[in-house]
């Protein structure tokens, strides 16, 4: 079936994508020389760029902590270089419109901010085009394809990085990855050279970008439709050595731009730049990374709920394509979840999935357009409607920080629910639920509760035998924890907190935070943070509550430091507090 991949409708969606990135972009104090997008894990993206055209210090970086880590003694960039190569083209011409205009040429200013909105306008509409493509060679209706090219962006998390958090990787991965699967599926589909060596292109461009995106080849067989198209589109390799060699030469050599930096960056060929971290392949986390309030797939992109009728109809149509669908989706989620960080991050839903949204949404779009019935077909567009605009309000609300990109939970998602005024609404989530860092051991420093009376604790204002401390107008600071390391190795300090809280006047404790501080042995701060006691507003008065806390201070505490802890009771609310559980640990 015949598509027109630059229908009025492909153009209108390119057009409300660029307004929706507009819109989540500004606010009420909008200018140009205020806008900033190049944060996040996109700063070390961007960071190739800048160094080779800005600073010219590639090979020689200082090690940096976030970013630039240290390797054999040298400061080499964590993350791989194909984000930063998809990027150079728009870099390039943010560099002349600075040169131009006369604007600063540090690569942050206004024009190259904007030249990185433009770069992933162009991908997620690359991406867009590529997947339609892709679809209409299963002979799925353009409508359908017009109502699925919106509903991919706009009714899953795919906007947020496409129209909001625009420099990190996987707006990226999904253009790459929507080109290869269109082009495997060509070469499937014609036996021909040149759809093989594009796609021999992008699947090295795919693992630049993201090494871990390789689970795309248990994909492949899927995209044959069917075990004797698979088999012939083989066979027809066989005879063709030359064809197999180019192939391998253009993988290969995609990947030795990775390798070769990593050479002159810090004179090893490879290089684990992912330092610290790892997988738990023994405990991967599958149903919170599905179905979990702090950054579940489902529950952030909840259009694909519709996988499980697909998928039940699937196997009716091609058991072929619903054996290698489960294959490839029960191993992505596998290598995905098993991740020590399953969330990746301060991040809106499972962001890893984005990228291979082209193949996710195919079984969908087989299921819909088989569908007959007039009512059916009308109730999925409502749906889909329905996700599009649940998306486009939780954006918002990300932006103005009534959600969280951190620490959420069912009680803060439901929480925020219909709450989209940021006067009103925004950051007022609290709680902490850091995740411990990557580690193979665990050893206890400290276990212990005010009641212990151990002298690590200071539980002035207490109640014995009701509350360890209670606060009100005329009790600012209380409950006050102090450990000494003495001398420990100290790389990954953990703590859990676990406290029973109960409020005496609305929202007291939302107006009180928990701080957690080091102290150096001169008895200076050189560590500080402080976060709300309660999860969300509107606890009830007079109730006992049970709040958890997990909090990571990896690198923040040296040998002699002392560890704090303190309530500050900021907007001078009534209410108490017992310390139920309390454990400090020490991760190796």
């Amino acid at each position: 079936m015949k598509l027109n991949p630059a229908s009025t409708y492909f153009l209108l969606f390119a057009f409300v994508l660029a307004a929706a990135q507009l819109f989540y972009l500004s606010d009420d104090t909008w200018s140009l020389e205020k806008l900033e997008v190049i944060t996040g894990d996109g700063r070390g993206y961007y960071d190739y760029l800048t160094s080779v055209f800005i600073d010219g210090d590639l090979f020689d970086q200082a090690v940096n902590g976030r970013y630039i880590l240290d390797s054999n003694g040298r400061g080499v960039n964590k993350y791989y270089v194909g984000t930063s190569l998809l990027m150079l083209p728009f870099f390039l011409l943010g560099m002349a419109a600075a040169w131009l205009l006369g604007a600063p040429m540090d690569g942050f200013s206004m024009p190259f901010q904007l030249s990185m909105c433009a770069a992933a306008f162009a991908y997620a509409v690359g991406g867009v085009y590529f997947m339609r493509r892709f679809f209409a060679t299963f002979s799925i209706r353009p409508p359908l394809i017009d109502v699925l090219s919106f509903t991919v962006v706009f009714g899953t998390n795919l906007l947020y990085y496409s129209a909001f958090d625009l420099t990190a990787s996987h707006v990226y991965s999904f253009f790459t990855i929507s080109a290869l699967v269109y082009y495997v599926r060509h070469f499937f589909l014609s036996s021909r050279s040149e759809p093989l060596l594009c796609a021999a292109f992008w699947f090295g461009m795919t693992m630049l970008i993201r090494p871990v995106n390789v689970l795309v080849i248990f994909a492949f067989p899927l995209l044959a439709g069917d075990s004797p198209t698979f088999l012939k589109g083989i066979q027809s390799l066989r005879s063709r050595l030359g064809l197999l060699l180019t192939l391998a030469m253009i993988v290969v050599g995609l990947g030795l731009i990775q390798l070769i930096l990593y050479k002159l960056q810090s004179g090893s060929w490879i290089v684990w730049s992912y330092s610290g971290e790892g997988f738990y392949f023994l405990d991967p986390a599958f149903l919170p990374f599905l179905f979990g309030f702090k950054r579940g797939w489902i529950v952030y992109s909840p259009l694909f709920l519709l996988l499980i009728p697909a998928l039940w109809t699937l196997g009716s149509r091609s058991r072929w394509m619903l054996g290698w669908f489960l294959l490839f989706f029960a191993f992505s989620i596998y290598i995905l979840s098993a991740w020590w960080s399953w969330h990746y991050g301060g991040s809106f839903g499972a962001r890893p999935m984005i990228d291979f949204y082209s193949i996710l949404l195919l079984p969908i779009g087989l299921w819909w357009d088989g569908l007959t019935k007039r009512n059916l077909n009308i109730a999925l567009l409502a749906f889909a409607v329905l996700m599009s605009a649940l998306t486009l309000v939780q954006v918002h609300q990300m932006k103005h920080g009534i959600l969280s990109s951190w620490h959420m939970n069912a009680q803060k998602y439901f929480w925020a629910v219909g709450k989209l005024n940021p006067d009103k609404h925004a950051h007022l989530l609290g709680g902490r639920d850091d995740t411990m860092p990557y580690h193979e051991q665990s050893e206890l420093l400290y276990s212990g509760t005010p009641k212990d009376a151990d002298g690590h604790w200071n539980a002035k204002h207490r109640i014995p035998g009701k509350a360890d401390a209670v606060f009100d107008a005329d009790v600012e600071f209380s409950l006050g924890f102090r450990y000494a390391v003495e001398g420990h190795k100290v790389p990954n300090i953990f703590l859990n907190i676990e406290l029973e809280r109960t409020e005496f006047s609305p929202d007291a404790a939302t107006d009180a935070f928990l701080v957690i501080e080091v102290l150096n042995p001169h008895g200076e701060s050189t560590w500080y943070d402080a976060f709300r006691v309660n999860d969300h507003p509107g606890s009830e008065i007079g109730q006992p509550h049970s709040l958890r806390y997990a909090y990571s201070l990896k690198d923040k505490v040296h040998p002699e430091d002392v560890i704090k802890m303190y309530f500050w009771n900021k907007g001078k609310g009534s209410f108490e507090v017992t310390i139920t559980s309390f454990e400090l640990r020490q991760l190796h």
